[in-house]
């Protein structure tokens, strides 16, 4: 993935792209818990394990784990055929 160093409407997000995804990294409270949203960009779901394993580890690192995440319905952002990642902070 190549960043195209763009922000999301609001500023928080730094945005990636490759032929087949578009992601955006947010670091929220600055504190080294990122969130992560996949999408694919023919609107299919991210269901791919490989490609969002890869993805996460080009914008993370390999050694960094992540959970996708089913929010709390009051934090709940329902973009369409969007997958969601929260990395722990390392160490």
């Amino acid at each position: 993935m190549r960043s195209h160093d763009e922000n999301d409407p609001s500023g928080h997000a730094v945005i990636f792209k490759d032929k087949d995804y578009a992601a955006a990294i947010y670091d929220p409270d600055n504190d080294g818990v990122v969130d992560i949203t996949v999408q694919r960009l023919d609107g299919q779901p991210a269901r791919d394990w490989r490609d969002l394993q890869r993805i996460k580890n080009e914008l993370v690192g390999a050694e960094r784990e992540a959970v996708e995440l089913y929010p709390q319905e009051s934090r709940l952002m329902d973009m369409s055929n969007t997958t969601h990642f929260v990395c722990l902070a390392r160490g």
